[in-house]
């Protein structure tokens, strides 16, 4: 049978598109089965972010899990950590209780010990160490006072509040001490990060929130594209745009502090904050680099508890310790602020100091 050549064009631009496509969408899942590929979009925008996510909960199959360790899906926050965990990954031991929080355990807790949440991020968990040389442990340590753990890794500040909302205000803490980093407060741009999470916009400077519930893995699979090619367009776009991460707003930050103020003196405790330099903000000659600015302008508030970590990272330095393991703090920093941090919440009178 012989075709026209309009036909034979028509046909042969279709063979080609499809074979263009089909090469397309092969290289596409090509890239995101390579572990580089997967380490520069997980480091991306949220867009880079979430194709990652989804990808891994693909590939986890069960569809009711999602990539980062130790943690489960949750409607309200994102996710939060698993509860009843003990796990041991390249040595390095995590516990949680029946509440998803990590309690230090080292010894007996009075009855009438003042309880202490935390609130932050992974440098709050005390990620990439055992949790007994963790800070928050180290506080317990050096403490008459009830420690309760409630940072997860990937948290913006965004999810601390809430967080804190949901589980921790119900619990009357007398002191909550938010661990503040630099990546606490760019999350709070972002929709997706480690997996969907809610967010908050400034609408007549009352917050409002957005993205509850957060997508189960099973509803994010459905609802994104088959096509891998059509799911990187959206990354094309962003890394086009030059959007990288999150973008900080002091505005935004500066009114979920004042939630979290407000949540924090009505269940009767007392607000701390820990201004926390990280990783990428240690310099080759010790120097901090790090948004003091918004450190500065919260503890201008004088009900607020402020405490600056960095002598103790700069000690750290001066003494030749490690500051690092991985890219969060070493166990020797995390010692030396826990050591700070006692030291000023016992001195101000805010909890009692351990017993022999």
């Amino acid at each position: 049978m012989a075709f026209s050549t309009p036909t034979r064009v028509a046909l042969g631009l279709g063979v080609s598109a499809a074979l263009f496509a089909g090469t397309l969408e092969l290289a596409a899942r090509a890239l995101l089965a390579s572990p580089a590929a997967h380490y520069r979009l997980n480091n991306g925008g949220p867009e880079a972010r979430k194709l990652v996510s989804i990808e891994a909960a693909r590939r986890l199959g069960d569809r009711g899990r999602i990539h980062i360790g130790d943690v489960d899906p949750d409607p309200d926050l994102g996710w939060a950590l698993q509860a009843n965990v003990h796990n041991t990954v390249d040595g390095l031991t995590t516990d949680t209780d029946r509440h998803r929080l990590t309690r230090p355990p080292d010894r007996a807790i009075a009855p009438d010990a003042p309880k202490v949440w935390l609130l932050g991020d992974s440098f709050t968990l005390g990620l990439e160490v055992h949790d007994q040389h963790s800070w928050a442990w180290g506080l317990q340590a050096r403490t008459a006072a009830n420690i309760v753990n409630g940072g997860v890794h990937g948290y913006g500040l965004d999810q601390a509040v809430l967080h804190f909302e949901r589980d921790g205000a119900k619990e009357r803490p007398a002191l909550v001490i938010l661990g503040k980093s630099d990546p606490l407060l760019l999350r709070i741009s972002l929709a997706w990060d480690a997996w969907a999470k809610p967010w908050f916009t400034l609408d007549g400077g009352q917050l409002v929130i957005h993205g509850q519930p957060t997508p189960t893995p099973a509803e994010a699979i459905a609802a994104a594209p088959s096509s891998r090619a059509l799911e990187m367009l959206p990354v094309l776009r962003e890394t086009y745009a030059g959007r990288q991460g999150g973008e900080f707003s002091a505005e935004l930050a500066g009114a979920l502090f004042q939630r979290l103020h407000a949540d924090v003196t009505h269940a009767g405790g007392r607000l701390v904050v820990l201004q926390m330099p990280v990783t990428a903000s240690i310099g080759p000659a010790g120097e901090l680099h790090q948004d003091m600015a918004t450190y500065q302008a919260w503890c201008a508030d004088t009900s607020v508890i402020c405490v600056d970590a960095s002598p103790a990272v700069h000690a750290a330095y001066d003494a030749h310790e490690p500051l690092t393991a991985g890219v969060h703090w070493s166990p020797e920093v995390n010692a030396r602020v826990a050591t700070l941090l006692a030291d000023t919440l016992i001195g101000a009178g805010l909890i009692p100091p351990a017993t022999p």
